[in-house]
């Protein structure tokens, strides 16, 4: 296997002889060693747009929904009443996805919880979501 003239150049600084070593060389491409500095700040403007793309996507497609329906606390209460368990476990979810995705706001689920499980059983599983979202 023939390695690139970069790859011969690299390991000649490396090794100081420049003896070709293709299996070297493909290691090191694959850990990157050969990205410049242009390329490795190309590759993280696009990682951190991605990331930007997709809080805004779960915000939108997931946080104003899950705000829309904490914000009528009769309707968050019924269904926490026919939930059972299930509706606190869930809850204890929808507080820790609020923690996880910053772009949620947290006051109208936080107020829903004192309507629907009362002061202090909404206060415990309020800041069990934050202590796991944290986590």
């Amino acid at each position: 296997m023939k390695t690139h003239g970069i790859c011969r150049g690299f390991l000649a600084e490396k090794t100081g002889n420049g003896v070709e070593k293709s299996d070297s060389c493909d290691i090191m491409a694959l850990r990157g060693e050969f990205m410049t500095d242009k390329h490795r700040k190309i590759v993280w403007i696009i990682a951190v747009l991605i990331f930007i793309a997709f809080m805004a996507a779960v915000s939108v497609f997931v946080g104003g929904p899950l705000v829309k329906f904490a914000e009528d606390p009769e309707q968050f209460q019924d269904w926490v009443d026919s939930a059972g368990i299930w509706g606190r476990i869930i809850f204890v979810g929808m507080v820790v996805l609020q923690v996880v995705v910053a772009f949620i706001p947290g006051e109208p689920v936080e107020i829903a919880a004192g309507y629907a499980f009362g002061f202090w059983e909404g206060s415990l599983l309020t800041l069990a979501g934050f202590l796991i979202g944290s986590w």
